[in-house]
């Protein structure tokens, strides 16, 4: 917890290791690019680090919707904020959005090469009311309550919803749905 100074990264060792941001850090609208290992706002670093496959977005008071970049090797990326983009790199890779509140309209999820999940849970009790996923038009739409966002999704080989209604419209390719 507190501030990293990018010249000192923290460094996760060998095995599988995760990097929380959470508390202040999120509080100003950052790109966390894990293929640079660093975290810039406004294009200025202010952390760094090395080594990590698995990241967890959950804030403690006040935040701003961050975007994330993935590197090369398998990823596993968790959040309970919304996110204006996420683009996976190679290696098969999760994106589970856990939220309380709703996505980032215009927002856009890339898996990118590998075989990548994404996930999506609209909060306790599933307060989207309605979850619109058309795979071939690579469309994502939440609607909670009278109020509805939209987002592109692509890239993804498994999906995961969870809403009070889905309406799903699948590929020609063996679409996995949960």
């Amino acid at each position: 917890q507190g501030a990293v100074d990018p010249a000192h990264p923290v460094v996760g060792g060998p095995g599988d290791d995760v990097l929380e941001v959470d508390r202040h850090l999120l509080r100003h609208a950052l790109v966390l690019d894990n293929s640079l290992g660093q975290a810039t706002d406004g294009g200025v670093p202010v952390t760094a680090w090395g080594g990590f496959e698995r990241f967890r977005l959950s804030p403690i008071g006040p935040w701003v919707p961050p975007a994330f970049v993935g590197g090369d090797g398998p990823e596993r990326l968790w959040t309970s904020v919304p996110l204006t983009s996420v683009t996976l790199g190679g290696g098969d890779d999760a994106l589970t959005l856990e939220l309380q509140g709703r996505l980032v309209d215009g927002a856009s999820y890339d898996g990118g090469g590998g075989d990548d999940s994404f996930a999506l849970y609209a909060g306790a009790g599933d307060q989207a009311r309605r979850v619109l996923l058309d795979l071939p038009g690579e469309h994502l739409r939440f609607r909670r309550d009278r109020e509805a966002v939209e987002a592109t999704l692509r890239g993804f080989e498994q999906h995961r919803l969870s809403a009070w209604r889905l309406d799903v419209t699948g590929s020609a390719s063996a679409d996995q749905l949960e």
